[in-house]
């Protein structure tokens, strides 16, 4: 058994709403997981579209939620923004910034196109010392809750097979064995799955979201081969061809890049 989970992190532009709540959601399934933003500073929608919250990255979410609070409370209860800063504060002190964070990772998942170039950019200008690689992936997720929630669950979808917990062999390609990995198709859709709470009880309609029905359909589905990124023998090799297939199953499009520390 592996001593070491996968290292995933997922960013957003002010580490508030999608990247916490994968982080919530990732964390809650046992991966070793950490959240960041990209941007200069954290925002928050304020009484108007021009007229942000604006802090820095160093405020924590506990000085945000009271500086909040004493201005609108009625407003930032209704609009949700108190409900998920005080979720937020509960996973961590304070939003991070991608930018400052030399610690390595597997995967990196980014929430939007232009959060996905900034972190590619800043992989990129750092000085190379172990080459090792990092795959960075791009789920575009619109930047509001009921968004951010079904976002998540895409984003655990993509490293871990339903019901599984399962941690990876993170291994030299060249030390790799055929092992069971490389079994036929038809052998990878004759296994049982674990038994798992259906993905269909995280969404009371498909009015709610379209594409619910979708979501539904991949907790029953392990892939070519029967697994995702979480099952993966060999990642730096497969992972493109399995995100070919999870964009057919979940109707998205991926954006997906190899960096090196």
């Amino acid at each position: 058994m592996p001593s070491s989970p996968l290292r995933v992190a997922v960013v957003c532009s002010s580490n508030q709403n999608r990247s916490m709540e994968a982080h919530n959601i990732l964390s809650k399934r046992g991966f070793s997981v950490r959240s960041f933003g990209t941007g200069t500073h954290v925002k928050l929608p304020g009484p108007a579209p021009d007229k942000p919250n604006v802090y820095d990255f160093k405020t924590t979410y506990d000085q945000m939620y009271n500086d909040l609070l004493r201005k609108d409370k009625e407003l930032y209860t209704q609009n949700g923004i108190l409900h998920m800063l005080d979720r937020n504060k509960r996973i961590k002190p304070r939003p991070e910034r991608f930018q400052n964070c030399r610690d390595l990772f597997d995967l990196i998942l980014t929430c939007e196109e232009r959060v996905y170039d900034q972190v590619v950019e800043d992989l990129n200008s750092r000085e190379q010392e172990t080459c090792q690689p990092v795959h960075v992936i791009n789920v575009d997720i619109q930047d509001n809750h009921e968004e951010a929630t079904l976002g998540a669950f895409l984003i655990c979808e993509l490293c871990q097979c339903t019901g599984t917990a399962y941690r990876p062999r993170l291994r030299p390609a060249d030390s790799l064995s055929p092992g069971p990995a490389h079994t036929s198709p038809e052998s990878a859709w004759s296994r049982p799955l674990a038994a798992a709470p259906p993905l269909g009880q995280w969404f009371s309609t498909r009015d709610a979201w379209p594409h619910a029905h979708t979501f539904v359909g991949l907790a029953t589905w392990r892939g070519r081969e029967g697994r995702l990124i979480q099952h993966t023998e060999d990642m730096e090799n497969e992972i493109d061809e399995l995100l070919q297939e999870f964009e057919e199953k979940s109707g998205r499009a991926f954006l997906h890049t190899v960096c090196f520390y």
